[in-house]
């Protein structure tokens, strides 16, 4: 029985190099896993107006910007009262202590919860926020970044129409848009006009530019006006297009 003691010894030894080997994995596993907690930014959208202003509803876009690269990173959107959060497992693992920006991009005609069918995200401030944001702030649940404020959100809620005409006739086709000159040209609402040359849209409450396109063989026809939306009467506009032309030389 003597030769069968040390294959048995062997085996012995085999199995506890098995059991040291994972218990220091799982040690290594352990502390990797400590290493990386998870991190949280969470934070409010507010309109203005202070505490007197209505919530901001639910859906609108927060932007989270990477000062590294100054490009948007990811996105997040409101939930009740305006609250947002990023998360790292939202992000992939990137959100880590460091410089982040917050921002809400101007959008129009969106479907959002405002009192109308659609309406308009206006920030005051059209660039992000920066500041850093260390270990501690990204690990306390309670901790909020600051308050983005000044972010207008504006239900359609004025009709505006009219016909569109070019030499005294109708036009089809016409492209008729409502822009915000204030957020460089955003198109708030758009449509075109119909075989009688007649346009209807919704707009919000503000004062925007009105434009009106049409293309017909190489000639553009234009109209461009100032609107201003102060009350909730329907708006009538009928513009007469002009054809604009433009020649030179090139050197």
């Amino acid at each position: 029985m003597r030769p069968l003691a040390r294959p048995l010894y062997r085996v012995a030894s085999w199995v506890l190099v098995v059991v040291v080997l994972a218990s220091s994995l799982a040690a290594l596993l352990g502390t990797a896993a400590a290493a990386s907690p998870t991190y949280a930014l969470n934070g409010f959208v507010a309109q203005p107006g202070g505490t007197n202003a209505p919530p901001v509803p639910a859906g609108v876009t927060v932007d989270l910007t990477s000062r590294a690269t100054g490009a948007v990173f990811t996105t997040a959107t409101t939930g009740k009262g305006g609250a947002y959060v990023f998360t790292s497992s939202g992000t992939g693992g990137a959100l880590q202590p460091g410089y982040w920006g917050l921002s809400v991009p101007a959008v129009g005609n969106v479907s959002l919860p405002c009192g109308a069918r659609y309406c308009a995200v206006l920030p005051l401030a059209q660039t992000a926020t920066y500041r850093y944001y260390n270990g501690t702030v990204l690990t306390n649940s309670s901790y909020t970044a600051p308050t983005l404020t000044n972010i207008s959100v504006v239900p359609y809620n004025v009709t505006l129409n009219g016909n569109v005409t070019q030499g005294g006739s109708p036009v089809q086709g016409a492209t008729v848009q409502v822009l915000a000159p204030q957020y460089n040209g955003l198109v708030l609402s758009a449509n075109v006009s119909n075989a009688t040359g007649h346009y209807n849209l919704s707009v919000p409450w503000g004062t925007w530019v009105l434009q009106f396109t049409h293309t017909s063989g190489s000639n553009l026809f234009t109209n461009s006006t100032l609107l201003k939306v102060t009350s909730p009467a329907t708006v009538h506009v009928s513009p007469v297009l002009r054809a604009y032309a433009v020649s030179g030389r090139i050197l």
